[in-house]
C-alpha cells in the first residue's frame, strides 16, 4: 500500500482574481484545496515479462480531490526503461464527482466538464 501526494495541482482563475462577494467560486479552488492524495488500495505486485515487454495491469485506490474520496481502478503500463520501472497510466474524471463546477463565463471562458488524472512513477533500487 502506498500514498501519492500530487505534487502538481494548477492554479485557476478563481484563485487568482478578486470575486465580487455575491459571485460564488468555481473550478478547482486550489486556494482552499491546495493537494490531492491518490492512496492504493492494495500492494500492486510487478508484473511478470515486464523487464522484456510493457505491461499492462489496474492500479486500484483512492483518489481524494477538492476534499471528496473515490475509489478507482486506473489503467495503467508498467516497463522497464534505464534499470528503473516506470508507471504511467490515466484516467478521465467528471468534475461534478468531486464537487467541482467547470469554470464558465460567457464569452470570456468555458471548461470542459471532464478533466484528466494522470499518474507517472518512476521506481529505482534502493542503492
Amino acid at each position: 500500500k502506498g500514498a501519492i501526494r500530487v505534487a502538481h495541482v494548477p492554479k485557476t482563475i478563481d484563485n487568482d482574481l478578486p470575486l465580487p462577494g455575491s459571485t460564488p467560486t468555481f473550478g478547482l479552488e486550489t486556494a482552499s484545496y491546495p493537494t490531492a492524495t491518490f492512496v492504493t488500495a492494495f500492494d500492486a505486485p510487478v508484473p511478470p515479462g515486464v523487464l522484456e515487454r510493457p505491461t499492462g495491469m489496474i492500479l486500484r485506490g483512492v483518489l481524494t480531490l477538492h476534499g471528496v474520496s473515490r475509489t478507482l481502478a486506473v489503467p495503467v503500463t508498467a516497463r522497464a526503461l534505464s534499470g528503473s520501472l516506470v508507471v504511467e497510466g490515466r484516467l478521465d474524471v467528471t468534475l461534478a464527482d468531486w464537487g467541482m463546477r467547470p469554470p464558465r463565463i460567457p464569452g470570456v471562458l468555458s471548461v470542459e466538464p471532464e478533466g484528466r488524472f494522470e499518474i507517472h512513477l518512476v521506481f529505482r533500487r534502493a542503492s
